[in-house]
């Protein structure tokens, strides 16, 4: 009986320590209200008493429903390129700007005018301040990581650019009335922080270095990528391609537009492939490795020519296997390239072609 009462005694002793630890964490809500309260007044003791803060989980744009046109709106930077975002009315810009300038809060109504950066820059100080405090605030809370890290960005026009700068699927919104400069004024304050997920847990290790994982995969889908179509390659002596001049004809094997390479970046990605021509616009088809060797010609499974015969480096002739014909002035037109059967159901939806003209010989 005895070592029970003394385990009882213990149990209260502990659920006391728990209930009073419990009591010290504030909640996000009295966070933000001390840490308005007492920002303005060390900054510039200026007295903000605070009402009431409603606190709500919502979308974004039920966060912003009932937000004046005339409001302040400015963008709270926060971690890892997340943002956030404050509203202050009229009343409340006001009352910052006045109590910088002349020293109080009057009860002049406020100014008209269009809300300019100067504007925003002067109330950054509070909102800094505010900002650090209400994260120290909520030391021990298991929400207080959401709720770091944020500081005054920049002054947006409207609420319409919010949309754009913050696409998280839901916000913490806090709407905070407050009574400004011993009761010269009543203002509100609204503030919108992303619900910020935990990560899962990486299951697959190598899965964290996939580029495509990264932030700016879309962007990266993007850039322009530079594929090579290689009709052949042909072997000369540095002294024989020195000899090179336009309208010299370069004799060609048999079957060359279907052993067409495709490269990109100095590496070979597809090999025989066949050239063709599709919506009028010339085009490569590329070859599963398993039909390519059906779809060779016999020519082309030959085993390939001899080398040529090199020549001494003084020859003026090229080393090739037909001489170098000078051409007439007037050279009619090529016909062209055949189109490649089945590729006519393939030209649907299509809206631009492969430009190979610069880029179809690669003379080795």
């Amino acid at each position: 009986m005895a070592g029970q009462a003394v385990n009882e005694v213990l149990s209260r002793k502990a659920n006391a320590a728990r209930k009073e630890q419990e009591a010290r964490v504030l909640s996000p809500a009295r966070a933000l209200r001390r840490a308005l309260s007492r920002s303005a007044d060390a900054l510039w003791g200026l007295p903000i008493v605070v009402d009431g803060v409603q606190e709500e989980t919502l979308v974004l744009d039920a966060c912003l429903d009932g937000v004046p046109g005339d409001a302040l709106v400015i963008v709270l930077e926060g971690p890892d390129g997340i943002a956030g975002a404050a509203v202050l009315d009229r009343a409340t810009v006001r009352s910052v700007i006045e109590v910088q300038t002349i020293g109080r809060v009057t009860n002049l109504p406020p100014d008209p005018r269009a809300l300019t950066p100067t504007d925003a820059a002067m109330c950054a100080p509070l909102l800094d301040a505010m900002m650090t405090r209400f994260s120290n605030n909520l030391d021990g809370h298991p929400s207080q990581g959401e709720f770091t890290g944020y500081r005054f960005g920049a002054m947006v026009e409207d609420t319409r650019a919010l949309g754009i700068l913050m696409d998280a699927a839901e916000f913490h919104s806090f709407l905070v009335s407050v009574e400004l400069g011993d009761k010269m004024r009543r203002g509100e304050l609204l503030f919108i922080l992303p619900v910020v997920t935990p990560p899962e847990p990486d299951r697959a290790p190598e899965a964290r270095g996939d580029p495509l994982r990264a932030k700016n995969a879309a962007r990266m889908q993007m850039v322009e990528a530079r594929l090579d179509a290689v009709l052949c390659r042909i072997r000369m002596s540095l002294a024989s391609a020195d000899q090179l001049k336009p309208g010299d004809l370069l004799p060609l094997p048999d079957a060359v537009l279907d052993q067409v390479e495709l490269s990109a970046g100095g590496m070979q990605i597809a090999k025989r492939c066949r050239l063709g021509q599709m919506g009028g616009l010339r085009a490569v088809r590329l070859r599963l490795p398993a039909v390519a060797k059906a779809d060779i010609p016999p020519a082309a499974e030959q085993s390939p020519p001899p080398p040529v015969e090199k020549k001494p480096a003084a020859a003026k002739s090229l080393a090739l296997s037909e001489p170098t014909k000078k051409l007439p002035e007037d050279i009619p037109d090529l016909p062209e390239i055949p189109d490649i059967d089945g590729f006519s159901d393939l030209t649907a939806g299509i809206d631009d072609g492969l430009d190979l003209d610069d880029d179809l010989m690669n003379i080795g």
